[in-house]
């Protein structure tokens, strides 16, 4: 059974991780960029914070910042020490991180939301919080080990298995089997439950911060997944086709 559940938990939990460290980025930027020659960009984007270069003059960029970070000339950009969480930032640092900016804007030859260009800067020098994320969605075994070949292990793995139901209610339990699924699957197998469209990412935000919290494994996950699909195989009136291919 594909742990669909633990993807869309795991992916909720980069995304989440990124827009906190990229947070912090746009923060440091806006004291880091100005002493580097990098200008506010903010009127050029109707009053949604960005930067770039003189060069540039009132272009405004409207690509994907993910293809600007193939440019040849980020390759030879130098690398950072850890940053420190306050405070100023090193001259090293802040060197190095100017010039990626610089090279980012060169390349995009126009003004990028502030989010935009932090977000890339995180990317390109790979400040993403692994703590927080679970893995990355490519890294996700396509048979994930059960993780309980020791006693203490499975002792553990199945106490966060039931720690993470108790916190679901009824119908977020039913739910739970068809997380990753497209939303017209859970229809079909769930037509009791009325509001699928926003109670789905509603779900995977709520189980997304009990993982975060209580750093619970794909192996847990997983038993919550399969205790989900025998909580809907037992619900009256499901959709009996989408049972059987469960079964």
């Amino acid at each position: 059974m594909a742990n669909l559940a633990y993807k869309a938990v795991s992916n909720a939990l980069v995304d989440d991780a990124r827009k906190t460290v990229a947070g912090r980025m746009a923060k440091r930027l806006s004291t880091l960029l100005p002493p580097a020659g990098i200008i506010d960009a903010t009127r050029l984007r109707a009053g949604d914070p960005a930067w770039t270069l003189p060069s540039n003059g009132d272009a405004v960029f409207t690509g994907d910042w993910e293809t600007i970070l193939t440019a040849p000339a980020l390759t030879r950009i130098g690398i950072i020490t850890e940053l420190n969480a306050s405070g100023p930032t090193s001259s090293k640092n802040a060197a190095v991180i100017s010039e990626a900016a610089r090279i980012i804007l060169e390349t995009a030859r126009g003004a990028v939301r502030a989010r935009d260009l932090a977000t890339a800067i995180v990317e390109l020098f790979e400040l993403d919080d692994p703590d927080a994320y679970l893995q990355r969605d490519d890294d996700v075994p396509e048979t994930p080990s059960t993780g309980i070949d020791l006693p203490g292990e499975r002792i553990v793995i199945l106490h966060d298995a039931d720690l993470l139901w108790s916190w679901l209610t009824n119908s977020e339990r039913l739910a739970f089997a068809y997380l990753g699924e497209p939303l017209a699957v859970a229809r079909r197998a769930l037509p009791s439950h009325t509001d699928l469209a926003s109670a789905m990412p509603a779900l995977v935000e709520k189980v997304a911060s009990i993982v975060k919290e209580h750093h619970i494994s794909e192996s847990s996950i997983l038993i919550v997944q399969a205790r989900s699909h025998d909580a809907a195989d037992q619900t009256p009136g499901r959709n009996q086709h989408h049972g059987e291919q469960h079964a």
